[in-house]
């Protein structure tokens, strides 16, 4: 855990802000500060991923919803309608990519937690995605 002792600085709250960190001591250019492993790891082509599927899956969700309209006169449901629901359910469902999900799935719960309490950035509700985008 990030407790500071011993090493230059300490952990404090912030009014309105949170917790922040405040330097005991003065550092050089090039200290190391505080180091530790990361709980999950991400690159710029796992996110680039995850915005081309989320894409798709809105893309086919359009164009079902498109294709049910004009048969709906003839009362045949199309088949794109049950595979883009299935894929649109089954990407909010992970709302993560599978890497991503599987590193989630392998921290112990305590990691959960300490992943989960992170800050999110985006708009509306909290998500993983939005946690691992801040």
């Amino acid at each position: 855990p990030m407790d500071g002792k011993g090493s230059g600085f300490r952990v404090v709250p912030m009014d309105g802000k949170g917790f922040g960190v405040v330097a005991e001591k003065t550092f050089d250019a090039g200290d190391l500060v505080y180091q530790e492993a990361p709980l999950i790891m991400w690159n710029v082509e796992d996110a680039t991923k995850t915005q081309l599927l989320n894409l798709v899956a809105a893309i086919a969700v359009l164009l079902s919803v498109f294709l049910l309209v004009a048969f709906n006169a003839v009362g045949f449901t199309p088949l794109p309608l049950a595979a883009a629901a299935a894929f649109a359910l089954r990407r909010r469902e992970l709302g993560m990519p599978e890497e991503l999900q599987e590193q989630y799935e392998q921290l112990s719960s305590e990691e959960q937690d300490q992943l989960k309490g992170l800050s999110d950035c985006s708009s509306g509700e909290k998500t993983m995605m939005g946690i691992l985008r801040t």
